[in-house]
This record gives C-alpha cells, sequence and structure tokens, in this order.
C-alpha cells in the first residue's frame, strides 16, 4: 500500500495540513468527491497515485499524479465523459448499456489521439509517458511542466514584441505538422493550453476528441471564447487543419497586442482587424495572421504548412540577387517578381564624326566572293536562324517544327521539347515533405543548404531559388535554404547514464564529443561531463568530452601491465 502524499504537493505527509505546501488534505477530498473522481491517493496499476483534481471537462478529469517508479510529478488523464459513465464506491467506471456504443467510440477517440501524440514526438508537443486501461475507462499519463501559461505570461508582462511573437507561432506550427500528418487535430489551441519558458520556448497541452472541441456533439462542450474557429460552435460544419489555423491566428493576435478577440460567434464577416500599438512586425506577419483568421473556413489558409509559408514570405526578399552564372542573374525582386538577366550596362554616348562631303564620299575596297564563299555564307545564316528559332522554342516551351533543307521534297522532321514545369512555393514547408514528394521529385531535383536560424523551427525551408512561378524543364535544380534551428542549445544531464544513449543524445541534438575513458567509474557509464547540464553550448564551435568507465576488458589489460 503507497504512503500518503500531499495531493498538492505529494510530498510524503499524513497530516491535514502540510508541512511543505500548506495544502489542506480535505479541501483535495471535497474536490474530489464533488468531480466524482477517484479518491486521492489511490493507485493505477501499482505505480501512479492519485494527487488532486486540475480540471474536470465533458470528456474527462485530469489529476496532479505521482509516478512512484520514476519519483517523478505526473499529469494523468482520465476518459470520463459527462452522462455516458458514472464512478462506483470502488473507483471503477459503470456504464450503461444503453450509452455503451457511444462510450466505446468516443473512449478509441480519445486514446487515438494521445497515441498520434505519442508516436509522433515533437519538439515544443507535450509528452505523452504511458496510455493504459483500467477499471473500466482509459488513462494517458503525460510530463508535467512547472511553468507559467502563454495567458499567464502575457497578461504579466503584456504584449510580445513581434519578432518574439512570429517564433512562437512558428514552433506552434512545427510542433502541431506531425499530429496533422496522421489526420488529427488539436481543435483547443488558445493561451491556456501553450506553456511557455524564459526563453520563448513552449509547450502544447490540452489535446483531446473533436466531440468536446463541438457545440452540440453529445457531450458538454469546451470551448475558448476568441480562440476557437466558428466551426466549433456548429455540430454540421466541417473541421480540419484550418480549425487548428484559426486557433493559431487568435493566439498570434492574442501575442502581438495583448488583446483576446470577440468570440467567432460575436464576429462579423469581413470586419477588419486592428493591429493597433503592434510595431517592428515583419512585412508578412499581419496579412497572414489575418487571413488564419478569416471567419469562412474556404477563404482561410487552409494548413499549418502554408500558415508557414505566409509568415516566412518576406525572407524571399532578403537575398535581392542569387547568381546563375557569371554572366546572368535571378532577380528577385519582392515587389513584382521579376525574373531575367541582368540589365546590361547603358553604353557611353559617343560623337560620331561624319566625313567631308565636299571630298566626295569614302569609298572602301571591294571584296569579290567566289560562289563557294556564297554558298558557304547561305548554309551559316541558316544554321544560325535555326539555333535561334531552337533557342527560342526551348524558352517558350512550344514544340518547333523545323525544314529538313534535304531539298527532295521529304517531310519535315519535327522536334518535341518537354512541358516546363512550373516552381512551386516550398517557404515554409518542412523538407522531407518536400524531397519525398514524388511528383515534385519527377519534375526538379533539390540541392541543399543548410543554415542556423534563432526565428525558425529546424528542418523548416526558410528561402528558394528560383522563385515560385518560373518555369523549369528537364529536372531543372530548386535550390532550398533549410533552417538547423537554434545554433545554442542547453547541456542535457548525462551524468550516470550509458554511453550508448549519451551519445545517441548529444548526435540528435547536434553537439560534437570526444571521449575519454577512466578507470574511476563503471564500464560503459558516463562518470563526468566537461560541460555541467544547463549549460548554453555553441552547436557550432563547442566540443563536450565524456568521461566514460573502461570496459572490463581494457580495464584487465591496464591491470596486468
Amino acid at each position: 500500500m503507497a504512503q500518503e502524499r500531499c495531493p498538492f504537493c505529494l510530498n510524503l505527509c499524513e497530516e491535514n495540513i502540510c508541512p511543505h505546501c500548506g495544502g489542506e488534505r480535505d479541501a483535495a477530498v471535497a474536490e474530489s468527491t464533488r468531480a466524482q473522481a477517484r479518491a486521492v491517493n489511490s493507485l493505477l496499476t501499482g505505480r501512479y497515485q492519485i494527487g488532486r483534481v486540475l480540471s474536470v471537462n465533458g470528456e474527462g478529469i485530469t489529476y496532479l499524479g505521482y509516478d512512484i517508479q520514476d519519483d517523478a510529478r505526473v499529469v494523468i488523464r482520465e476518459y470520463f465523459p459527462k452522462g455516458l459513465c458514472t464512478r462506483q464506491a470502488d473507483g471503477t467506471v459503470q456504464v450503461d448499456d444503453s450509452v455503451l456504443l457511444p462510450f466505446k467510440s468516443l473512449m478509441f477517440d480519445f486514446t487515438d489521439i494521445y497515441k498520434a501524440v505519442a508516436e509522433n514526438p515533437a519538439e515544443g508537443l507535450q509528452k505523452v509517458r504511458e496510455i493504459f486501461l483500467e477499471e473500466g475507462t482509459a488513462y494517458v499519463v503525460c510530463e508535467l511542466y512547472d511553468l507559467p501559461t502563454l495567458g499567464q505570461y502575457v497578461r504579466e508582462r503584456g504584449a510580445m514584441p513581434a519578432i518574439e511573437a512570429r517564433r512562437v507561432v512558428l514552433e506552434l506550427c512545427a510542433a502541431l505538422t506531425p499530429v496533422h500528418r496522421v489526420g488529427m487535430i488539436h481543435g483547443g489551441v488558445s493561451p491556456s493550453n501553450i506553456f511557455i519558458d524564459e526563453e520563448s520556448n513552449i509547450v502544447l497541452t490540452g489535446f483531446s476528441t473533436l466531440s468536446l472541441r463541438t457545440r452540440g456533439s453529445g457531450i458538454p462542450e469546451e470551448l475558448y471564447p476568441g480562440f476557437s474557429a466558428p466551426e466549433q460552435y456548429e455540430a454540421n460544419l466541417w473541421q480540419g487543419s484550418w480549425t487548428d489555423v484559426y486557433g493559431i491566428g487568435a493566439v498570434a493576435y492574442y501575442m502581438l497586442t495583448g488583446r483576446v478577440l470577440p468570440a467567432a460567434t460575436e464576429r462579423r464577416a469581413g470586419e477588419e482587424l486592428s493591429f493597433s500599438g503592434v510595431v517592428g512586425a515583419p512585412g508578412s506577419l499581419l496579412p497572414a495572421v489575418g487571413k488564419a483568421l478569416q471567419m469562412d473556413s474556404a477563404a482561410r489558409i487552409q494548413s499549418i504548412e502554408e500558415l508557414s509559408a505566409a509568415i516566412l514570405q518576406s525572407r524571399q526578399g532578403d537575398t535581392s540577387v542569387f547568381s546563375i552564372r557569371a554572366n546572368e542573374t535571378l532577380i528577385l525582386d519582392e515587389k513584382t517578381r521579376v525574373i531575367g538577366k541582368r540589365p546590361a550596362a547603358v553604353p557611353e554616348e559617343k560623337t560620331t564624326v561624319l566625313p567631308d562631303r565636299s571630298q566626295g564620299p569614302a569609298r572602301r575596297p571591294r571584296k569579290k566572293f567566289s560562289k563557294g564563299k556564297i554558298a558557304l555564307l547561305l548554309t551559316a545564316f541558316a544554321a544560325t536562324c535555326c539555333a535561334a528559332a531552337v533557342l527560342v522554342s526551348v524558352l517558350i516551351g512550344v514544340p518547333l517544327q523545323l525544314p529538313s533543307f534535304d531539298f527532295f521534297g521529304s517531310e519535315p522532321s519535327v522536334i518535341d521539347f518537354p512541358e516546363p514545369n512550373t516552381v512551386p512555393s516550398l517557404v515554409g514547408r518542412y523538407v522531407d515533405s518536400v524531397t519525398s514528394n514524388a511528383e515534385w521529385e519527377e519534375d526538379f531535383q533539390f540541392s541543399i543548404v543548410y543554415e542556423y536560424d534563432d526565428s525558425i523551427p529546424e528542418g523548416i525551408i526558410i528561402e528558394q531559388a528560383p522563385d515560385p512561378g518560373v518555369k523549369m524543364i528537364n529536372r531543372g535544380i530548386i535550390i532550398l535554404t533549410v533552417s538547423q534551428g537554434s545554433r545554442n542549445v542547453q547541456m542535457p544531464g548525462l551524468v550516470g547514464s550509458q554511453l550508448e544513449f549519451a551519445l545517441k543524445t548529444l548526435g540528435d541534438m547536434g553537439i560534437r564529443y570526444e571521449i575519454v575513458e577512466s578507470d574511476a567509474y563503471a564500464p560503459g557509464i558516463v562518470g563526468q561531463t566537461s560541460v555541467v547540464e544547463g549549460q548554453t553550448i555553441d552547436k557550432t564551435t563547442d566540443v563536450v568530452t565524456l568521461t566514460v568507465g573502461a570496459s572490463a576488458d581494457e580495464s584487465e589489460e591496464s591491470d596486468g601491465e
């Protein structure tokens, strides 16, 4: 049987008033009773101890919990839909036969969304530790984050600088992309479901079933006025990735202005948004937010990738000229997107000196041409004309019909040139989704250049050349500049871990390292690191030294010597 713990701080405590945090056990018990929740200090799977109730909604109950095995505080989410089940005295969940089908159907939706999060981990997503079934219902155990919500952050500090808000929006897009790829949406993107640290790194929480995020679905809905999309207020409207786009747009508006939009039911279609007080916003940010907040879902930006691309659109203007050859350049004009050769230098004006007519016209000696020379000149002229015609045909992509010039009445030959392919817009997309696209792979070749960018999540395309809309043939090469994320990362805690785990962790983070063996530690165990946990590392210059216990064979050899 588990020892009694304070339901508020989860320290060992048998008194009613906790000496550690001052929390009152009786108050937590009373709240659990009102919510029909599991009993305080009860156990799940013999591992997770229930603390106080954190929140209740139409889908279930969220508890503060304690992982006995890992000695860690966690968040426990219980599927307990209102109106579809009741709690028995022993903590089990009772479901009437008349509602068994909707109960189980909704439970599958509940576990599916958390499986999608667990199986597609991404920076910025809440970490799911375990999903299991017990006592007639489903439970999800998640990481607990001791951070303020974005709502608390903005209320305390006011509106964010535009550059910081832009970064948070892009991190949200990056976090949600893998979830959208498997056909799931969040539906509750709002400041209360986003945690943020001092460096503006975010964690998105609050995943749930579509039913909880839809009015009239059969269970009491949980919507967020000012952040929930118009289609979430009516059960007969389609929801999709564009629903989360609206939520991200509303969060962006909140960060930029410090103001919450009116609820979608109170907004009027076509009403202009006020960004008064916002300064220093990149040129494409505010228009992208406006498009994300369109009331008509069909007129709205449709996907996370489109939203990222719209926000990053002005990045194309950062590079004014992209060199292709020494004598030819691609002009990237942010307003007109003019493409062509660099304009030739204007020749200097010269004064033409006319000959003195009084002395008669100046004469040049005549040259005499033989018939053979004339025929040779005519042939060269015809070849030049043909070459020019072929070049024009290539540029415009139209098949060219050329005469054979055999003078024997044969049919003219036809040279077919492939249809040119139009370069797509790729900025804002994940590079993996571009290079794995079969249609694009057939039409183009991709050359990838990586660069560090503190404001753009890793793996997102930040520039492309040529620009969208350019015509290319024969699998032309598109050069993609891809973000490697921030060049600075925090050193993870690796002391005491297996060497294999440590090397994988450093490799995944892009941290360079070297290994030094020592008999002072157990074989294969990291005993010391040259950089302490939490210290900032520059991935381009710093090298971490791992001091690792020497293998048993090497230790024996050194002892023999």
